[in-house]
């Protein structure tokens, strides 16, 4: 493996750990930015891996030495991933959650307007109850827009954890947990699952595609 490469790439990913510490994400600009910062971050990974795997997968007897290099190569990148990552997962989850809340406001003022004209049906009224429904509809508050960043997009899976450790809670036949069969209840009955001393969640995530 040429040592003048290793050295270069080592130079460049030295300084991604720091300069993942330097990233808040506190606005769609700022997202922008880390989520740049991941693409470079995830094509240093990338090329890493398409330098180093040949040599590995032929099974050369240096093999150890370069999964070693790769490993080496590899670990400042990861580290700046592992900043980084969370931190557009958070704010991601944190605009969806303001979204989800806003919109869930808007459906209950208009279902409480509707209920209004509806009233005003019983009475006799139907012109008065659709003049209502039209101009409830019109004056309608816009929903936040979906906060995005390119290539990389919000996730959310079903997962769970044990409410109280140690307790006696949760049924004897999911002692010792079953974690194969109470993954497959919560992927299949998401929020409907109902085990005993089992907390059901969703866990955001985000994935940038290059």
């Amino acid at each position: 493996m040429e040592e003048a490469r290793i050295k270069q790439l080592e130079v460049t990913a030295a300084s991604f750990p720091a300069r993942a510490n330097f990233i808040i994400i506190n606005s769609k600009a700022t997202l922008d930015r880390a989520n740049e910062f991941m693409k470079g971050v995830k094509t240093y990974i990338k090329a890493v891996a398409e330098m180093m795997d040949p040599a590995i997968k032929k099974g050369k007897a240096a093999v150890a030495e370069n999964v070693s290099i790769k490993k080496r190569l590899q670990a400042p990148a990861k580290e700046a991933e592992g900043i980084v990552k969370p931190a557009i997962t958070k704010y991601l989850a944190d605009q969806d959650e303001i979204r989800t809340k806003a919109k869930e406001e808007a459906e209950e003022a208009i279902e409480e307007k509707f209920e209004k004209a509806r009233d005003v049906e019983r009475l006799g009224d139907k012109e008065g109850a659709e003049e209502i429904r039209k101009t409830e509809t019109a004056m309608a508050e816009p929903l936040p827009p979906v906060v995005k960043a390119a290539g990389t997009y919000l996730t959310k899976h079903w997962t769970w954890e044990e409410e109280d450790p140690g307790s006696d809670k949760i049924p004897r036949k999911y002692y010792v947990l079953d974690i194969l069969e109470i993954n497959r209840i919560v992927r299949e009955r998401k929020d409907k699952t109902n085990i005993p001393g089992i907390r059901v969640f969703q866990k955001p995530s985000s994935r940038t595609r290059l």
